[in-house]
């Protein structure tokens, strides 16, 4: 008995099969999150593009509004914080995920 008690006390550290496996496994598992992460990404920059997008609109509403109304110091539309309008609409990009919003509608659409 005395001699297994010596020869697990010599023993330290890891095998290499047990390395491997280890390796193995977080492997797997990174193969499992990585397309998760990026989905998230995506919702996500669609989602800061689309609130770009109708902060933009409200501040272009804003603006003609107040021109329509007459205000003595009425508050401008912003072109360097939100691009300008063109046409009836308002691209805004973050990223590569386009936003575009209708301004007769407020509707934002996810653009290519």
């Amino acid at each position: 008995m005395g001699g297994i008690t010596k020869m697990k006390a010599l023993k330290k550290g890891f095998t290499l099969i047990e390395l491997i496996v280890v390796i193995a496994i977080l492997a797997i598992l990174a193969l499992l999150i990585v397309p998760q992460v990026t989905g998230y990404v995506k919702n996500a920059n669609e989602a800061v593009a689309k609130a770009n997008a109708k902060s933009c609109y409200s501040s272009y509403i804003a603006a003609e509004a107040a021109k329509n109304v007459g205000l003595s110091n009425p508050p401008t539309y912003d072109t360097k914080a939100c691009p300008a309008v063109s046409g009836n609409t308002i691209t805004v990009k973050v990223n590569d995920v386009t936003a575009i919003v209708d301004v007769t509608t407020g509707i934002v659409t996810l653009g290519q």
